[in-house]
């Protein structure tokens, strides 16, 4: 294997290790859950920005979900709104008005994958895990 396409398969991999590790960290709430995930976050920044160098000089190595528009691009917009609004209120101490958000827009929203998104952070913020 060429050294582009190792160190392009090593990068993969350790974001999927990060990414498996966020998880741990919020299912074992590893304190500070925030900070920890936060810094695994930024790793897989930092990660990605040198995947991005990469798919620049070898195109042939990024991933076709990169390259290909989604059929729910429209809905994966407005739930990242969503989502941003709420958490951005949630970390402001307005747990009830971000919850309150969520529910309008998994109300309102067409896609039924996007709407149990919304309604599965809004029961993780208000600690109702049976919505």
């Amino acid at each position: 294997m060429a050294p582009l396409d190792e160190l392009h398969h090593r990068l993969r991999v350790a974001a999927a290790l990060l990414d498996s590790a966020a998880q741990d960290v919020r299912d074992i709430a590893l304190a500070p859950p925030k900070e920890n995930i936060r810094h695994l976050g930024q790793a897989l920044a930092a990660i990605f920005d040198v995947l991005r160098a990469i798919y620049a000089v070898r195109p042939d190595l990024t991933p076709k979900f990169l390259t290909e528009s989604s059929p729910a691009s429209d809905a994966n917009k407005r739930l990242t709104a969503a989502l941003g609004e709420a958490l951005r209120l949630a970390d402001e101490g307005h747990t009830t008005e971000a919850a309150k958000l969520l529910a309008s827009y998994a109300a309102s929203e067409g896609s039924s994958v996007h709407k149990e998104i919304a309604l599965y952070e809004r029961g993780r913020l208000t600690g109702d895990t049976d919505t």
